[in-house]
């Protein structure tokens, strides 16, 4: 009888043991579910953030390429002789 009583604990022993293997297998599932979400929450952000980069800078050199083109132009128009002001010359027509 004292066996049979201590062979039902044991194995309620053990089905509780395998529960809690279960509980905390479960527990680091969810862990890992939750490292992949911030993984792919780093890589979503990280790719908005170097586009907003990309753009800015995109947009910088378009600014510096255009300022570059003017002075050019200016340049131009000083080696040319003329300031930018057309100014018709009288003659034949």
């Amino acid at each position: 009888m004292l066996s049979e009583e201590r062979e039902r604990e044991y194995t309620e022993y053990e089905r509780e043991r395998e529960r809690e293997r279960e509980r905390e297998r479960e527990r680091e599932r969810e862990r890992e579910r939750e490292r992949d979400r911030e993984r792919e929450r780093e890589h979503v952000t990280g790719g908005r953030e170097r586009i907003e980069n990309e753009k800015t800078c995109n947009k910088r050199e378009r600014v510096r390429n255009e300022g570059e083109k003017n002075k050019e132009r200016e340049r131009d128009k000083t080696r040319n002789g003329t300031s930018g002001n057309l100014v018709s010359l009288p003659g034949p027509s």
